[in-house]
């Protein structure tokens, strides 16, 4: 749910009337020549610091809840002909706040930002009268408006839930994406951040121990699910996604021999692959918690396979750069081979990472949010 805010004028009288900013707030200078960046960082830093609680030095309410009087919402034009009155309204999910972007024009005093929320509830009082697609609607009680990106679910008798669960994997990559879900606990997937990998020594051509820090990987929202398929009876969900770019950024350490030749040095990497696809294969078993039923992962195995890779090592051999510009030609030249050789201990350092996530997810959502009954 994306939606575009001018400055309110219960925000904005406060930065009118002469307080005094905490000094947790951020400021940005008029001259910044990033002004929009600061922006953005500045209010979203604010929303985190108001939040449920807002601050008392600054007469600044809570905005989770956020409490209006009164809403009133005209007729539409269509199928809707419906007046609707709010009253006493609770809106729940601002905390949660994204802030995508910001603009500020100083000569026609206007400040625009966008920011996204996972889930918004809006619990109020209600009248209600008029007509929806034709058919007459009145009323007045209690209400509860709830907004949110939706998972797309399957019933797990659908006849074709292998074509729903693809396409239920895929919408939830989507909605994830480079900004993660802070409601699901679920954190960005693009960059998906990693502490740090250890990939052992291979088999043959390469004898190396490669070590990566500060990791992150590139381009999982783009994944596109080619397959899916859950076996209830087994309790194994399989699913093949492909990515037609990743990257891995990343501080390294290597030490071993590619192709007889030695190898070592540490610092910054970057590994392109091209066309990956990766199977998925997840073992899981339902736990009880407080009466409610959770899937548990028992085992996340997965295959990567590529069409071709590139590899960039900076400072190897401490700088040397005829020595580095000639393992890099011999390591790009054979790219294909030295990835199939330490493939086996790539899958399961990136399996571990998938099971993490994954885990996020599915300790906090029971099954009964994820499968329809």
């Amino acid at each position: 749910m994306k939606s575009i805010f001018l400055i309110t004028f219960l925000i904005a009288r406060h930065l009118v009337l002469p307080y005094k900013f905490p000094e947790k707030f951020e400021r940005c200078r008029r001259d910044d020549f990033d002004l929009d960046t600061c922006l953005k960082l500045t209010i979203q830093n604010a929303l985190t610091l108001i939040g449920n609680k807002g601050i008392s030095s600054l007469d600044l309410p809570s905005i989770d809840p956020l409490e209006v009087t009164r809403v009133e919402i005209g007729a539409g034009n269509s199928a809707v002909k419906l007046v609707q009155k709010y009253f006493n309204i609770q809106l729940l999910g601002f905390s949660t706040s994204v802030v995508e972007n910001a603009h500020l024009d100083l000569d026609k005093k206007v400040l625009t930002f966008a920011i996204h929320l996972p889930k918004l509830e809006q619990k109020a009082k209600y009248e209600i009268d008029g007509k929806v697609m034709l058919m007459p609607m009145f009323g007045k009680g209690d209400s509860l408006i709830q907004l949110s990106e939706q998972f797309e679910r399957c019933h797990r008798n659908d006849p074709d839930l292998d074509n729903c669960l693809k396409v239920t994997i895929q919408n939830a990559l989507k909605l994830i994406g480079n900004q993660g879900i802070s409601s699901l606990n679920m954190p960005s997937i693009d960059p998906l951040d990693i502490i740090s990998v250890e990939i052992g020594a291979g088999t043959s051509a390469v004898m190396l121990v490669q070590k990566y820090f500060d990791i992150q990987l590139l381009g999982f929202s783009n994944s596109v699910l080619e397959k899916a398929h859950l076996d209830l009876d087994k309790k194994v969900l399989t699913f093949t996604m492909f990515i037609s770019k990743v990257q891995q950024k990343a501080k390294y350490e290597l030490d071993g021999k590619i192709l007889l030749l030695p190898i070592f040095g540490k610092g910054d990497s970057l590994l392109t692959f091209d066309d990956m696809t990766i199977e998925n294969t997840i073992a899981f078993e339902e736990e009880t918690r407080n009466d409610k039923s959770f899937f548990k992962i028992e085992s996340y195995k997965i295959s990567v396979n590529i069409k071709k890779a590139h590899y960039y090592f900076g400072n190897l051999f401490n700088g040397d750069k005829q020595l580095a510009d000639n393992i890099l030609k011999v390591l790009n030249d054979n790219s294909k081979e030295i990835f199939y050789d330490i493939k086996s201990g790539l899958d399961l350092s990136y399996a571990e990472v998938f099971k993490l996530v994954a885990n996020r997810l599915f300790n906090d959502v029971p099954v009964n949010e994820i499968f329809l009954t």
